[in-house]
């Protein structure tokens, strides 16, 4: 599944898309079913953090980080900064009462929905949108650790607002997933070795198999590089040395989506 473009999602069986403000007026749009949600932003660039969110301060706990906090989770390149579940075997929660609880978190309740909480320190949460998939056939938990693993493979970190993997045995957090939720894997290009960049192309795919990563966006590959002191980056335009690599055809397993990104596939 590739987390990068909504169109995407929709065709992976994501339904709603409605804006917070919208839900904090009625919910009753949402399914009373178990399954899997996802808050996205649909807004280009990094937002507008604040430092008190409106967030509840459930059991007198303060929802809110500082800053710094918010700016290092925060994830280029994807509208989705969040990813959960509702229900189960052992939780009689539906879509509809566990979005509910969270948009009542995020208008100062106080409810039992710290997870995801960053989101209420976004200067412009109410015009987050939320969609979701029913899940009947397989606990919700299954589906919502997958999709985390499948979104830390293509960007190296998990989603804004998902602080951890959750606790499941079943499934190892490295494991690579090729299933209904994955996309199927584009024809790569053939191993380049071209001197100039054979140190960059050997770290990449290196680094993508130590991870065990299927692939990787183009501005988490550039941090990786510029962290190792293989590719120096651009301060004012992060991603762009990489970039330039990328559009005259020199990086192994390069793949440039239809939204225009760039992503770089595990070819060894």
């Amino acid at each position: 599944m590739i987390f990068s473009d909504t169109a995407t999602i929709k065709r992976q069986g994501f339904e709603g898309f409605i804006p917070i403000r919208e839900l904090k007026r009625d919910v009753s749009v949402i399914p009373n079913e178990t399954g899997v949600y996802l808050v996205l932003n649909m807004k280009l660039g990094k937002p507008e953090f604040i430092r008190k969110g409106t967030g509840g301060f459930f059991k007198n706990k303060d929802p809110n980080v500082p800053i710094a906090i918010l700016e290092e989770n925060w994830v280029e390149d994807s509208p989705v900064i969040y990813i959960g579940k509702a229900g189960g075997n052992s939780n009689n929660a539906t879509l509809r009462s566990r979005i509910n609880q969270y948009v009542r978190f995020g208008q100062g309740y106080q409810v039992g929905h710290r997870g995801g909480r960053y989101i209420w320190q976004l200067k412009d949460a109410n015009d987050l949108k939320v969609c979701w998939r029913v899940i009947k056939n397989i606990e919700p938990e299954e589906k919502e650790f997958e999709l985390l693993t499948l979104f830390r493979q293509q960007f190296g970190k998990l989603p804004f607002a998902n602080l951890k993997l959750p606790n499941s045995g079943k499934r190892n957090p490295k494991e690579t997933y090729e299933n209904e939720w994955s996309d199927n894997l584009p024809k790569l290009r053939p191993m380049n070795r071209n001197n100039s960049v054979n140190a960059i192309n050997n770290f990449i795919q290196q680094e993508l198999k130590r991870r065990n990563f299927s692939y990787v966006s183009a501005v988490e590959a550039a941090k990786w590089l510029n962290r190792e002191g293989l590719l120096k980056d651009s301060e004012s335009r992060p991603g762009k040395p990489l970039r330039d690599l990328l559009r005259a055809g020199k990086i192994d397993g390069q793949k440039q989506q239809s939204n225009r990104r760039w992503y770089i596939y595990r070819i060894k």
